[in-house]
């Protein structure tokens, strides 16, 4: 496992701090990937919250104790149809864990985030990986912003190069990893967001 670094995260208000200075950065990854959200799409998000919140939290918390112990413990609860197959998909088997949920920043954007799991693959390669909870009939959606800020932050901290970056898609019976999304790509739509941002939310 990598190091982690010195970030302090409050869940409640999510809000993330930089311990060595104190500093409460001032925005999140997803604050600004989703600065441009329509209206509609915000409130679709809080009408349905209680739905994908505890769905979301349930998964991110197994895979993140399986990737920690090692351990693949058949879940019973509510969200089994969703936990057990993400377990037990084939790549992890092969799967070396080197960060998981790991707190990332850049102090300069004053910006900070959470990376799911970063890790080698069978291949020795190095891939970061966010996961997503969806229900049977929602599409997928792009997460190369977001990947994108994670990717910039984590190698700009621990100076490594990054080959893949993928999305585990987590659905009611299956599992699926995506694709590489392609490091560069990613990288550019998050540096594209940002620049948006700032010249449109400068107040945000």
């Amino acid at each position: 496992m990598l190091k982690p670094l010195p970030i302090g995260f409050n869940e409640a208000a999510h809000v993330y701090r930089w311990e060595p200075t104190g500093e409460i950065l001032a925005r999140s990854v997803t604050g600004v990937t989703g600065w441009d959200d329509p209206p509609e799409k915000r409130i679709r998000i809080e009408a349905t919250r209680e739905k994908w919140e505890p769905r979301g939290n349930a998964c991110h918390s197994a895979l993140e104790q399986f990737f920690k112990t090692g351990i693949k413990t058949k879940d019973t609860g509510p969200y089994a149809d969703f936990i057990n197959p993400l377990l037990n998909k084939v790549f992890w088997n092969d799967f070396q864990p080197l960060l998981v949920e790991g707190r990332l920043c850049d102090l300069k954007k004053s910006v900070g985030g959470s990376c799911d799991v970063l890790g080698l693959d069978g291949d020795g390669r190095l891939v970061l990986m966010d996961l997503k909870t969806k229900a049977a009939n929602r599409a997928k959606y792009s997460t190369d912003r977001q990947l994108g800020a994670y990717a910039s932050m984590f190698i700009d901290h621990y100076r490594m190069e990054i080959n893949e970056i993928r999305t585990i898609w987590c659905g009611p019976g299956k599992t699926e990893i995506g694709p590489d999304q392609g490091v560069d790509k990613c990288l550019a739509a998050w540096l594209g967001c940002w620049d948006s941002f700032r010249a449109f939310r400068p107040r945000f």
